[in-house]
This record gives structure tokens, C-alpha cells and sequence, in this order.
């Protein structure tokens, strides 16, 4: 077979292995946060409770107080940056 044929798959097989990586990177990344994201926590979760080995796991839950207010008083754009702001901080 020629060059011709081989070089268009090269690169769909290039841009297919791009937009693979960036599928990953959306389910595994919340979009305003940049955290990892609830579907990515249970995936994980599930692996560690199928997991034969007995290693200690932990877990830790937060909770942002009052952010519904702060929402509701602020508007959504003021609490999307509150939520990147403590994304960040986490």
C-alpha cells in the first residue's frame, strides 16, 4: 500500500488518541472546579471495595456551609467563584 493511504490513518489514529485524552480528562475533572470529579469518586471507591488487599483507606467529606445562600444572594457567578476558590484550596 501506498504513503497516501497510511498517512491519513496515521493522523485520524493520532486525533482519535487526542480526543480520547481529552474524553479522560473530562470525566475524570470536574469542569469548574479542575477536582476530580463524583464519577471519577465512585469509580475509585468501587475499585478500592473490590480490592482483595485489607489496606486502610480513608475518607474525608466536606461540606461548604451556607453555600446555597450565598448563591441564592449572590448569584450563581459569585458562587462559582467561591467554589473554584476552595477547589483550589483543597
Amino acid at each position: 500500500m501506498s504513503k497516501t493511504f497510511f498517512f491519513p490513518l496515521e493522523t485520524r489514529n493520532r486525533d482519535l488518541a487526542h480526543q480520547n485524552v481529552a474524553l479522560t480528562q473530562l470525566l475524570t475533572y470536574d469542569a469548574l472546579t479542575r477536582c476530580r470529579s463524583h464519577r471519577y469518586f465512585v469509580a475509585t471507591v468501587g475499585r478500592w471495595l473490590e480490592s482483595s488487599d485489607d489496606a486502610p483507606v480513608t475518607l474525608i467529606i466536606a461540606d461548604i456551609d451556607h453555600f446555597k445562600s450565598i448563591n441564592d444572594s449572590y448569584g450563581h457567578g459569585v458562587g462559582d467563584i467561591y467554589l473554584r476558590a476552595v477547589g483550589r484550596a483543597l
